[in-house]
């Protein structure tokens, strides 16, 4: 039985410590993957999660420009912190709500 999200209510239930700490824990996108191959939850928030870890990267890389790479660097990141916030709180209500900009983008199917 699925709610008007897609989630399974106890697929979400038995897994949102693993994705909050998942999403909490940058380099960890990947632990729901490992953990709960079969959850549909589990795979929406790795994706997102692996999103946001590229763009955390990125933005890490562009500080390694002087002045104006730092300054990219800083907005990129914040934006990014931004977009974390966001997949957690979603990851926390068990919604199925795509990031903004980046959301429709699948890498993790």
């Amino acid at each position: 039985m699925f709610d008007n999200n897609g989630f399974d209510p106890q697929d979400v239930e038995k897994n949102k410590g693993l994705i909050i700490a998942s999403l909490v824990i940058d380099f960890l996108f990947f632990l729901p993957l490992v953990t709960a191959p079969d959850s549909q939850y589990g795979k929406y928030f790795a994706n997102q999660g692996f999103l946001i870890f590229i763009g955390d990267a990125i933005g890490g890389c562009l500080r390694f420009i002087p002045v104006i790479g730092t300054i990219a660097g800083s907005i990129v990141g914040a934006a990014f912190f931004a977009l974390r916030i966001y997949a957690l709180m979603n990851a926390i209500n068990g919604e199925k709500k795509p990031l903004p900009v980046i959301g429709d983008i699948t890498i993790i199917k």
